[in-house]
């Protein structure tokens, strides 16, 4: 059995009483007559105390930087704006960025903030704002459903996972954020909301999904008649394609345009013209229409409607997908009037739907989303069974992400730094001197914690504030209201086309301007000029870089 620790610390202990009494100890031989480890009786003869006596170091941030933390905490609160437990984690890490001393960077692992919101004065409560409950169909006829999906076998059985889709719509009100939980001392007064709109002007998109993990380009259905080209001034990639309707919702042409849009980013996965491809919708009436059924024979798209009232529980978007991609918009909302901005614009919207589809439409989402509507592989016992057993519970949000890299601080860590070593050069003196009265290194003490709080907290307020000035928009810019010389639907690219022309054509009549205004002063007639006031650079020469002037030089140099 070998020895425990305690057992071999005795050893050790007798080895360095021998080793003490030695000019020159054998560490080596010490080691082999006691039976101990070299390293760790080598660590010891030269001063490294034993676990047991080594201060507790397991915290993760110290006492100065934990009580800083709880006073920026208690100054969000105060002004309206608590934190959530997303933002403390983030202080925390700024915190850390702060105070690297070994060139590693260091943040808090993932239950960290919940595990310090714990540990808070009891003043402090974890609440949820504006808590939404989710009303859900109570009525489903498992026969229809069944006969459904015994139909859909035979379309389904050979067509790959490549060539089955799903498209949906799903909208989006400007500035609506979503419910989260703060830390606050005053509950009452959080409880009433986080500062986000609640009704926002509407823009739909059309989203669609293949059971491989493709998603097709999105298209945006903005409220309004003419195009305006500040909406493509954000860089969003070209394929994205935006439609104009009077409120906002599909037509029966615009989900004719969507039909073609599908079939231009779709063909290329096809390896023959006549290669069937698959898609689900639900059963609106405009994609029902002639033309968009018409277009779907001609090109070997096979229309395949959900039973209605049923896409809840059928439709690969309406489950996680669709839950995932509001979550995102609506927290960025969040974080975003956090800062003191807002997304109210359309062109605000077009800046930052595309990272919020990038985080939402991950391959593994669309897979899990077909599996568990039981279309691919199919399976109706994925739907059925639930039913079956009358539970009609929401499917749970499963956000998949990758961790984020840790936020980096934008103020000088060196300060932090700089002041932690002179307090540890003082308290290094003070332990040195005796005689210093005790009363006097106790308030000494404390004042040095309070610097490093105080220091710590204006480093935070400073990161928020810069923070809060980089989200804030200007209030006196006059947004501009050109507009892109189209009505129909455009994508991206043949907006940002449109624009470029037109502004290529302003430039050009501004050039013919120029020159009609530059001849208009050249006719007029020459005036009498003495050649002493030009400037020169030699004598009887003209400097030709000069000004230009109502004269002409002829190659002898004199002015005519």
């Amino acid at each position: 059995m070998p020895d425990s620790y305690s057992d071999i610390e005795i050893r050790i202990v007798q080895a360095c009483t021998i080793a003490q009494g030695q000019k020159k100890p054998n560490i080596s031989a010490l080691a082999r007559q006691f039976n101990v480890p070299y390293q760790r009786l080598r660590a010891r003869i030269h001063g490294r105390a034993n676990l047991s006596s080594r201060p507790i170091s397991t915290k993760t941030l110290d006492d100065s930087q934990e009580k800083a933390l709880i006073r920026w905490i208690r100054q969000l609160d105060n002004l309206y704006s608590p934190p959530t437990a997303g933002m403390i984690e983030q202080s925390a890490n700024q915190i850390l960025q702060r105070n690297i001393t070994d060139g590693q960077s260091r943040t808090v692992d993932k239950n960290w903030v919940y595990r310090f919101i714990k540990r808070l004065p009891e003043e402090f409560k974890l609440i949820q704002q504006k808590p939404k409950d989710k009303k859900r169909l109570d009525a489903e006829d498992i026969g229809v459903l069944q006969h459904w999906y015994d139909c859909l076998e035979a379309f389904i059985k050979n067509i790959p996972p490549k060539n089955i889709y799903n498209f949906d719509e799903t909208g989006f009100q400007l500035g609506q954020g979503k419910t989260q939980k703060v830390v606050t001392t005053m509950p009452l007064r959080a409880a009433r909301g986080n500062p986000s709109k609640e009704v926002g002007e509407l823009i739909s998109a059309i989203e669609c999904i293949a059971a491989d993990g493709f998603t097709l380009p999105p298209y945006f259905i903005f409220k309004g008649t003419y195009h305006l080209e500040r909406w493509y001034d954000a860089d969003i990639p070209e394929e994205y394609r935006i439609s104009l309707s009077p409120k906002g919702y599909t037509t029966d042409k615009i989900s004719f345009d969507w039909i073609q849009h599908f079939h231009r980013h779709t063909k290329h996965r096809i390896s023959t013209k006549k290669e069937v491809r698959l898609l689900f919708f639900d059963g609106h009436e405009s994609h029902l229409t002639y033309e968009f059924l018409q277009f779907c024979g001609l090109h070997y798209i096979i229309p395949y409607c959900f039973p209605p009232h049923t896409t809840h529980l059928v439709q690969p978007l309406d489950g996680q997908p669709f839950q995932v991609y509001k979550h995102f918009y609506r927290k960025r909302n969040n974080e975003l009037a956090q800062r003191g901005a807002e997304m109210d614009d359309k062109s605000d919207f077009l800046k930052e739907i595309h990272s919020i589809r990038t985080m939402t439409f991950k391959q593994r989402t669309i897979r899990d989303a077909f599996e568990k509507r039981g279309l691919y592989p199919l399976d109706s016992e994925k739907v059925m069974k639930s039913l079956r057993e009358a539970l009609e519970t929401a499917p749970e949000l499963e956000i998949i992400t990758t961790p984020s890299p840790p936020p980096s601080s934008s103020s000088p860590p060196s300060t932090i730094r700089g002041l932690r070593r002179s307090i540890s050069k003082a308290q290094s003196f003070i332990n040195n001197s005796p005689e210093l009265d005790q009363s006097f290194v106790r308030r000494l003490d404390r004042v040095f914690q309070s610097s490093l709080e105080t220091t710590e907290l204006a480093a935070q307020l400073k990161d928020d504030l810069q923070q809060h000035l980089r989200y804030r928009k200007p209030q006196d810019r006059r947004k501009s209201q050109k507009r892109v010389k189209y009505h129909g639907p455009l994508t991206v690219y043949d907006a940002k086309r449109r624009i470029a022309d037109r502004t290529e054509v302003e430039r050009l009549q501004g050039l013919r301007q120029i020159r009609k205004t530059g001849a208009l002063e050249y006719d007029k007639p020459p005036q009498p000029t003495n050649t002493g006031d030009l400037p020169s650079t030699e004598a009887g020469q003209v400097d030709r870089e000069g000004p230009r002037l109502p004269y002409w030089i002829d190659t002898q140099g004199d002015v005519v």
